[in-house]
């Protein structure tokens, strides 16, 4: 994600090399704009950052993305100036992210599945009443929670949306403010221990639900005919066992569309 220039050629640059990352490194990597990640201090409100992200980012930023994310949150940009900037960006043809209920729970996550969106991040302070609503959606909880860990906050609950049949997928959100884990291992002792994920369901939401949230899942994701083979071979005695190898690097093989790019 963009997000940390929070000006215009800081933003493009960032998507750029993104872009070119993704065109020379055989792993994919698939960019996201997050213009609207905190207010810069030239301008004056919020709602006039945002419109100027509608005005002036917005169309210049299709070249490089079809994600659109928001920092939802009381202080920052509120629900419903949320909500307008994502029906802007959804009527550009984007598809909408949402960093929702990380620090206060402002509604965030019901306002993200009132507009469909991809997916809802962080969650780590939802309210009970939004579990089923999201459970009954597509919209996919990304879950963080090296995130909860590094920040020393609570978890996001994870076997309550689970339970209830909703899609949770877990990501690193590697970044130099709130999470600087990004071993798997980690993450898989974190959503086991913390979030009472059971380990097949960690290795789906690192997978499968994890493609799904970026559109690729008719392309990888799951082990069958038809998909490329992207596969990371371990040297671990079963799937169940990562947990235990926690900061541990039991790689052997990384293999991405039938070709190995990375062993040891």
């Amino acid at each position: 994600k963009s997000g940390y220039g929070l000006e215009r050629k800081a933003e493009l640059k960032q998507l750029r090399v993104l872009k070119k990352l993704s065109q020379r490194h055989p792993i994919d990597i698939v960019p996201t704009f997050l213009g609207a990640h905190a207010v810069p201090p030239e301008f004056s409100s919020s709602k006039d950052y945002l419109k100027y992200l509608e005005e002036e980012l917005l169309p210049e930023v299709k070249d490089y993305t079809e994600f659109v994310d928001i920092f939802c949150e009381k202080g920052v940009f509120e629900p419903e100036e949320s909500e307008d900037f994502l029906k802007k960006a959804k009527e550009m043809g984007y598809k909408i992210r949402m960093h929702a209920d990380e620090i206060e729970n402002v509604g965030a996550v019901n306002l993200g599945v009132k507009l469909q969106a991809v997916s809802v991040d962080h969650l780590i302070m939802m309210d009970d009443e939004s579990i089923k609503p999201l459970a009954k959606s597509d919209t996919v909880a990304v879950l963080l929670p090296g995130t909860s860990f590094f920040l020393g906050k609570s978890f996001a609950p994870a076997r309550r949306i689970l339970d209830e049949g909703g899609i949770v997928a877990i990501a690193s959100d590697l970044n130099p403010g709130s999470s600087m884990i990004f071993d798997p291992s980690i993450l898989a002792f974190l959503s086991v221990m913390k979030l009472k994920m059971k380990m097949e369901e960690f290795v789906a939401s690192m997978t499968i639900n994890s493609a799904f949230v970026l559109g690729l899942s008719d392309e990888i994701g799951t082990i069958e005919e038809g998909k490329k083979a992207d596969l990371v071979l371990m040297d671990i005695p079963d799937y169940r066992a990562l947990p235990y190898f926690t900061a541990q690097n039991r790689v052997r093989y990384v293999v991405k569309s039938g070709k190995v790019v990375c062993g040891r």
